[in-house]
């Protein structure tokens, strides 16, 4: 297979090396904060450019349960390297900190 790298034209050449590993690997999608980096318009078909929010989301959409027993995993280690966290604690974090408040809300309707 030849180089991938330059062929997709994106605004940053940089990123060249990001696409072409996704298309390579066959991913669905590229996680990042920099979605105009990646403008859907230079992404072949099968390839979107999502923010980690956004597949945080996804992600939790799946299955909610299962993201919240991860939370609660979570909870009970906390408290090793620093204070302990609640389970609500860790929710409040990942919307104030990293902006998932999608995944936080799904989580939270969830049983």
């Amino acid at each position: 297979m030849g180089s991938l790298e330059g062929t997709y034209g994106l605004p940053d050449p940089n990123d060249e090396h990001v696409l072409a590993a996704a298309v390579v690997v066959g991913a669905g999608a590229i996680v990042t904060h920099n979605i105009g980096h990646f403008p859907q318009s230079k992404l072949p078909t099968g390839i979107e450019a999502i923010t980690p929010a956004e597949f945080a989301a996804n992600t939790v959409a799946v299955d909610p349960i299962r993201a919240k027993v991860a939370v609660a995993a979570i909870a009970s280690r906390s408290g090793r390297k620093g204070p302990t966290k609640s389970e609500e604690q860790i929710l409040d974090i990942l919307v104030n900190r990293y902006g998932m408040i999608r995944a936080v809300e799904i989580m939270r309707a969830a049983p």
